[in-house]
């Protein structure tokens, strides 16, 4: 704290004294991964990022790299309520997403999923057999997941699951495609 003094054009002046208040800088939020969740351990502040770009409205303790659809580098910028930021520590906590989808042009298998939107039952097309399919819903939960698929036609009953949006993995080695079924 010291005196502030101004001048006008006239010469004038006054004296004035003056608080700085410094904030330190934020503590890094430290990030985990849950199913199909990154989760922040701070709940409010958050911005997402995902390699070095904004990730559009995700301001949520949690965001869903599934739903987001992209593998890469996630991180989350935290601003506290003065407007101070930090990231959160890419280089001991780094978070890498490499499993969520493949171009299907690179698939060793082929996946046809139809009809999309369905009322219950869902035919699942292979052209070789695969090692497990997962049903998840939209929040990421576990809703059904199925082992050794064989190719050729095999039919699915969701005619139980509630109407809403859904997302289907398909695991095959160290190949994973995500398709999304609306179920009416």
């Amino acid at each position: 704290m010291g005196p502030l003094i101004g001048t006008d054009a006239f010469g004038c002046s006054n004296t004035d004294e003056v608080i700085v208040t410094v904030h330190p800088i934020p503590v890094p939020p430290v990030l985990s991964v849950d199913s199909v969740f990154i989760i922040s351990s701070i709940e409010l502040g958050n911005q997402w990022y995902l390699d070095g770009d904004e990730l559009i409205g995700e301001t949520n303790d949690t965001v869903n790299y599934v739903e987001i659809g992209m593998n890469g580098e996630y991180w989350v910028v935290y601003t506290d309520e003065f407007g101070c930021s930090v990231e959160s520590d890419r280089i001991e906590n780094p978070i890498f997403i490499t499993d969520v989808s493949i171009n299907e042009e690179r698939l060793s298998f082929e996946v046809k999923l139809y009809p999309n939107p369905t009322n219950g039952m869902v035919n699942l097309e292979l052209n070789e057999s695969i090692d497990r399919i997962s049903v998840y819903a939209i929040d990421g939960q576990l809703i059904q997941s199925f082992e050794n698929i064989n190719s050729g036609l095999t039919i699915y009953d969701f005619s139980e699951l509630p109407s809403g949006t859904y997302l289907i993995q398909l695991i095959n080695g160290d190949q994973t495609v995500m398709k999304k079924l609306i179920k009416q």
